[in-house]
């Protein structure tokens, strides 16, 4: 036992990152403590480590490593700040800790308690009062924190910009308690709203940050490289955080409509129009090489709905094509035509103008409610409304007022959803001139996304029954049957065998 004479192990521990600068703080203390008593530290152990839920892992490390030493080999005296350092929690488990030191002979000695005794059971209430007290300050700060989050999640009701926590996801910086841009990341966030609204998807919007988006630059500086996927590009067009900061309410509502996500190409055939055409019968067209003797020459866009062309139906790409790049030069030649095709498809869009009376119908009498429940107080002090009414009245204003503050939602994201399909002629002519540019020398997964883009714009593209490319919604949209899909203008038909066709084209192979 006489080499465990003066000696020491020092504990040097943080339960954050951002306090780390504090553990220079406390192994100076400890050295200055060996000194004072003619102490030998044997080992320094810190790092960071939570003890919210009771003795921290870096105390049950040590503790385990101490337990494998032989008795001869363990320190005399464990050094620390003090004793809550071993944990928190509810006080349970740091003490249970600190009773497995004191089963293996070693002293703690603290800045605050000097040598912490245990032989008597008066010395043992000291260590018990400072484990519980250290769960009662984790108690306070955690009910202090979840008020404070209250209070900043009411208040970012009507200042979104308002933060409710300091950890901003990527491209948004805190200050003063409010999120604001975050230079140069914040220009890559628009990026990406942007290409979304042209119509790109998520995997090749990813495509297009990973060469140009700078890392993440953490607190203290330290840059941290992002990797830019699919996933990564969709969850960070779904945050509502950046939706008044870096982008408009518009940009952000028209980000969140579904868009058929554009992928290159894996095979050798290319089919620029890809996702963005629809057959007559409302089915979309899928890219498909046929399998005959021209298979070598054209390639088609294919219906898969049998149960109304009597088998696959295709259209020649080369044909449809050639329509939509003529298409794009009648569009780019007249604003009327452009301004005509815009309000044929924005037609069953809702307008912002039929929202509004509404939505300022509701703010008024949710304004009302609290005169009202006012109203029945008053009455109640003054024995007009008896005992068994009031809670009845209360109740029911209460629910009205749920279901006003329900239907202001509903109709405040549907002002903003309607404020985003306006479209402009100026916005719409800047699409088509893109188009119409860039439509000859782009690569394919541009060239899909440019036809979807247009086709979003004018409320679709339709290709007729004679491979006629059209600019608009099918007439006839299909449903779902159980146990295939068919319009529904046929579904009586299709209680007895469709007749067979003069001439049964061969089904083609190769679907992409």
């Amino acid at each position: 036992m006489s080499t465990r004479t003066n000696t020491a192990w020092a504990f040097l521990v943080v339960s954050d990152p951002g306090q780390a600068d504090t553990l220079t703080d406390q192994e100076a203390w400890t050295h200055e403590a060996a000194a004072a008593h003619h102490w030998t530290i044997l080992k320094t152990i810190s790092g960071v480590s939570s003890g919210k839920l009771g003795a921290r892992k870096l105390t049950l490390g040590m503790i385990e490593e101490l337990e494998a030493l032989p008795a001869t080999q363990r320190p005399e005296r464990l050094l620390m700040i003090r004793l809550e350092r071993l944990g928190r929690g509810n006080g349970l488990e740091a003490m249970e800790a600190f009773l497995r030191i004191r089963r293996l002979g070693i002293t703690v000695h603290t800045r605050l308690d000097g040598d912490v005794g245990y032989d008597r059971a008066s010395e043992l209430l000291m260590p018990v009062l400072r484990f519980f007290i250290g769960g009662m300050e984790n108690e306070v700060r955690r009910d202090k924190l979840n008020a404070m989050y209250e209070r900043r999640r009411a208040a970012q009701r009507d200042d979104p910009s308002i933060a409710i926590s300091s950890k901003l996801p990527y491209g948004l910086a805190y200050a003063h308690g409010h999120m604001v841009p975050k230079p140069p990341e914040d220009a890559i966030v628009k990026l990406a709203y942007d290409l979304k609204s042209q119509g790109y998807g998520a995997h090749v919007i990813a495509k297009r940050l990973v060469p140009v988006a700078p890392p993440m630059t953490l607190k203290d500086g330290t840059p941290c490289p992002q990797r830019w996927t699919a996933d990564r590009v969709r969850r960070l067009l779904i945050k509502p955080c950046y939706r008044g900061i870096i982008v408009d309410e518009a940009t952000w509502h028209r980000a969140q409509q579904p868009i058929r996500e554009v992928r290159r190409p894996t095979l050798r055939y290319e089919y620029p129009l890809g996702g963005a055409l629809r057959c007559w019968c409302g089915y979309a067209l899928i890219g498909n090489k046929g399998s005959g003797k021209k298979s070598s020459t054209f390639r088609y866009y294919q219906c898969t709905n049998s149960a109304i062309h009597g088998g696959y139906k295709h259209y020649r790409s080369n044909v449809l094509e050639e329509q939509f790049v003529a298409l794009l030069e009648r569009l780019r030649a007249s604003d009327e035509l452009l301004e005509q095709l815009l309000r044929a498809g924005a037609a069953k869009d809702t307008p912002s103008a039929s929202v509004v009376p509404r939505l300022t119908s509701a703010k008024a009498e949710l304004g009302r409610i609290e005169a009202r429940r006012r109203a029945v107080f008053v009455a109640y002090e003054d024995g007009d409304l008896p005992q068994h009414d009031l809670r009845w009245r209360l109740n029911d204003l209460d629910a009205t007022q749920g279901e006003l503050e329900a239907q202001i939602r509903h109709l405040t994201a549907l002002l903003s959803r309607a404020k985003a399909n306006e479209r402009t002629i100026a916005g719409a002519r800047r699409l088509v001139e893109r188009a119409s540019t860039l439509w000859q020398d782009a690569a394919i997964d541009d060239k899909r996304a440019l036809a979807k883009a247009v086709a979003t714009a004018f409320g679709g593209l339709v290709v007729s029954a004679d491979s006629e490319l059209i600019v608009g919604q099918p007439e006839t949209v299909a449903v779902r049957s159980p146990k295939r899909l068919v319009p529904p203008t046929q579904r009586t038909a299709l209680a007895a065998p469709p007749p067979a066709p003069a001439k049964m084209a061969r089904p083609m192979k190769g679907s992409v």
